[in-house]
């Protein structure tokens, strides 16, 4: 009898144990959510932005550019600052634009700074899912987007090598999504083939998972993992050149005052923050990735096109 009693503590010492462990197991870290994220075998390439506060975006995923104006005569300087571009400590990037006056090392100056990161002969990749969970700012002036262009740039030049906009939201109207296909039309400058999104609330309030489902001739724009619009090759105006068959890399912005967008006013807020908290590339049956530099995602994803991908595979997932 004293050594069955001696046993129930025991037992139930055992069950308390195993029932905690079950609990953190079903709580993933920050950085295990990739994995949990559609299965491990699934994600090509990511980044969680885990690190100290005030430290880089991972120089082995992200370059920083720099420089003033751009092609939309934006009224930003793109620095290398922490100031505009670092990490929160938080499990977040932060991409803040300020209102400051700024000469960069290309020695214009500017009276607003920001921060423009890509993943360029770091990750480049053709077809697949790609989704970024972001916080946007709001205010006249603001433009953030998560955004791809053509590896082929240098030599093909823009709108030839395509761009993909998988999210832009205008500050002075927080409650639209904007997503775009850019490339060359005949006797025109390019084509903008536009996807768009009304919400009932303003996308600042919070978190959103903005993204595209990217196949041979198709691109499925999507809100918080629900499409909201298919774009094709027959969507085309006439003389126009579908530029989405080839490998591109990522980019997050944040600009000020695009030529079409117009200048802050003085109800736009300062500084103003662009949080990421996530960005994922997951597999599908055409994804290849010509340029992987981080060593353990390199056996994920396909150095070459797969001989039978099959176009349009991604219109129900």
């Amino acid at each position: 009898m004293t050594a069955r009693l001696s046993f129930i503590p025991l037992l139930l010492l055992g069950t308390l144990l195993v029932a905690i462990a079950a609990h953190c197991s079903s709580r993933p870290s920050h950085e295990s959510r990739a994995s949990v994220h559609g299965g491990v075998g699934s994600v090509a390439w990511a980044d969680e932005f885990g690190g100290p506060r005030g430290s880089p975006p991972n120089p082995r995923k992200w370059t920083l550019e720099t420089g003033y104006g751009w092609g939309d005569r934006e009224l930003q300087s793109y620095t290398r600052r922490p100031a505009n571009a670092s990490l929160d400590g938080r499990g977040h990037l932060a991409i803040t634009a300020r209102r400051e006056r700024y000469t960069g090392p290309d020695g214009h100056t500017a009276n607003y700074t920001s921060a423009r990161i890509n993943s360029r002969a770091r990750f480049e990749f053709a077809y697949g899912r790609v989704e970024a969970r972001i916080r946007v700012p709001h205010g006249r002036g603001l433009l953030p987007a998560f955004w791809a262009l053509g590896t082929n740039l240098d030599t093909a030049g823009w709108p030839r090598a395509g761009e993909i906009d998988f999210v832009e939201v205008y500050g002075n109207d927080p409650s639209t999504v904007y997503g775009t296909l850019h490339g060359p039309r005949r006797g025109h400058e390019d084509y903008a083939l536009e996807a768009t999104r009304r919400t009932g609330d303003s996308l600042a309030n919070d978190f959103h998972v903005y993204g595209a489902s990217w196949s041979p001739g198709k691109i499925v724009f999507r809100l918080d993992g629900v499409p909201y619009a298919v774009r094709t090759r027959r969507d085309l105006p006439a003389g126009s050149r579908w530029s989405f068959e080839h490998p591109f890399f990522l980019l997050f912005t944040l600009a000020v005052g695009p030529r079409w967008l117009g200048p802050p006013d003085a109800a736009t807020p300062w500084p103003a923050t662009m949080l990421v908290d996530w960005v994922r590339v997951r597999l599908g049956r055409a994804t290849f990735c010509p340029v992987v530099r981080a060593q353990k995602l390199r056996p994920r994803c396909p150095r070459k096109p797969r001989a039978r991908a099959t176009a349009g595979w991604e219109s129900t997932r």
